[in-house]
């Protein structure tokens, strides 16, 4: 069983998206880490609501084994991504750096992203 359901992940996300708490309060008040809550976020944004609901999918414990005898056997990870050419590594490479630089949420710009803390500090001024 997991700890949070899939309409409990989705109401904290929603209470980030209405913008009235912080990424670090919603979390706190949940007893979460941030970086797991803005990993939820992340998920939600790509995923939709589909991101939290169970797989049905599950494996032996010798098939687990197998894959991670395989990873550290050639060194790979589970955040390891193959592509398929040149032009699609660049692709790639460049929504991550738009993610990186317009999207992310972090916890030193007090839970926003770095586009949303650059529109609140106009806003301010």
């Amino acid at each position: 069983m997991t700890r949070f359901s899939t309409n409990e992940k989705i109401q904290a996300v929603m209470r980030y998206k209405k913008g009235s708490d912080s990424l670090k309060t919603i979390a706190k008040s949940i007893y979460l880490h941030h970086s797991v809550f803005s990993n939820w976020i992340r998920q939600y944004e790509h995923h939709g609501e589909e991101a939290f609901k169970k797989g049905c999918t599950s494996y032996s414990v010798q098939i687990k084994l197998d894959v991670l005898n395989y990873m550290n056997k050639f060194g790979t990870s589970a955040r390891e991504k193959e592509f398929e050419s040149i032009a699609h590594f660049k692709q790639e490479l460049s929504k991550y750096i738009d993610y990186y630089n317009n999207k992310r949420i972090k916890a030193k710009l007090k839970g926003l992203s770095p586009v949303q803390y650059r529109t609140q500090a106009k806003q301010v001024a």
